[in-house]
């Protein structure tokens, strides 16, 4: 792969996927942390800021796009099923 930023698919440079990159999990653009430890994190009962703790380099806005964009994707999910 040429570029680190080089991925299979990359999603509005907030998430990537690549299957030589952390088991093709997907991972937050730029970094190697699968977005699954945000929602991990989250399932515990720990806050985003708590989980920024431990990957700061993911940013509190990218956290906050993420679940937003979850979100959206779980109404459209519900859209589907009606």
């Amino acid at each position: 792969m040429g570029s680190s930023l080089e991925a299979e698919k990359v999603y509005k440079n907030l998430l990537w996927q690549d299957r030589d990159r952390h088991s093709g999990d997907v991972c937050f653009y730029g970094t190697r942390i699968p977005v699954q430890e945000l929602f991990d994190w989250l399932s515990t009962g720990s806050t985003v800021p708590q989980c920024l703790e431990s990957f700061p380099q993911v940013g509190e806005e990218r956290c906050h796009a993420v679940l937003a964009l979850a979100g959206h994707q779980l109404e459209s999910l519900l859209e589907e099923a009606a």
